[in-house]
C-alpha cells in the first residue's frame, strides 16, 4: 500500500486505524510499536514521513479518551478524524461538532458522502462548517458512483467549495487502495485550479502545522 502510495506522489501519510470502544480499542504500547516497525519497514527505501492518528467512531466520552492519549488527534495537532453510522441523525452529528470544537478540536468529518442525514443537504453541511467542522470526501468518491458512493452530493459539494480534504481512505491494495490519481480529471472539471490544490495538498499541510484552516 505504501509502495502505490508513493507511486501517486503522495509524500506524507497519517495512518488512521479504527478507534471504537466497543470493537477497535487498541493497546497504546501495540499501536506505538506497530507505528515503530513501519517506519523502519519504509527506512530510506520510500520518500514517505508517517504520522500518528485515528479515525474515531464518535462516542461521547470521546474527549476523555483523547485527553488520555488512549485515540489519538491527527499527527499530534487539534484536529481530530471522527466517523459515524451511515444512518445517524443529524442532530447527534451536530452535537458531536459542537462538543469537541467547544473543547478546542477541530473535528473532520470523515467521508461525509456516506451519511444519509446529510446527503444533498447543503444547509446542513453549511451549518456544520459553520460550527467548526471540516469536510472530507474520499477520492473514489469523486470518480466513481459506486455502491458506498453519492457521487452527484460530492459533486455538490465540491461545486459549492464546501470540501476541505480529499483522501483516500485506503483499506486494501485492490478495490481501497491509496490512490488519487483517478478523480483528478473530475476535479479539474468541477474545481478551479486553486481550489484543487488546496484541497489536495493545501489544507494537508497547514493540519500538519496545525494552523487554521478556513
Amino acid at each position: 500500500m505504501l509502495r502505490i502510495a508513493a507511486s501517486q506522489g503522495i509524500t506524507e501519510i497519517i495512518v488512521t486505524p479504527h478507534y471504537r470502544p466497543d470493537r477497535y480499542r487498541e493497546n497504546r504500547k501495540e499501536y506505538r510499536n506497530a507505528l515503530q516497525a513501519l517506519r523502519r519497514a519504509v527506512g530510506e527505501s520510500l520518500d514517505l514521513k508517517i504520522y500518528e492518528g485515528n479515525e474515531i467512531y464518535f462516542f461521547q466520552d470521546v474527549i476523555e479518551e483523547l485527553e488520555s492519549g488512549a485515540c489519538r488527534t491527527l499527527a499530534g495537532t487539534d484536529y481530530v478524524l471522527i466517523e459515524f453510522s451511515t444512518v445517524q441523525h443529524y442532530s447527534y452529528i451536530k452535537g458531536a461538532v459542537e462538543l469537541l470544537t467547544n473543547e478546542g478540536y477541530r473535528p473532520i468529518l470523515a467521508h461525509v458522502e456516506r451519511y444519509r442525514s446529510l446527503n444533498k443537504n447543503m444547509e446542513r453541511i453549511e451549518e456544520l462548517v459553520d460550527l467548526g467542522a471540516l469536510i472530507q470526501v474520499n477520492a473514489h468518491a469523486v470518480e466513481d458512483a459506486g455502491r458506498l458512493f453519492k457521487t452527484s452530493f460530492v459533486k455538490q459539494l465540491l461545486k459549492g467549495e464546501l470540501v476541505h480534504f480529499i483522501a483516500t481512505d485506503a483499506h486494501d491494495e485492490d478495490e481501497r487502495a491509496p490512490v488519487l490519481e483517478g478523480c483528478e480529471k473530475r476535479l479539474r472539471k468541477w474545481c478551479r485550479e486553486t481550489y484543487i490544490r488546496q484541497i489536495t495538498g493545501g489544507n494537508q499541510r497547514l493540519l500538519l502545522q496545525n494552523r487554521y484552516i478556513d
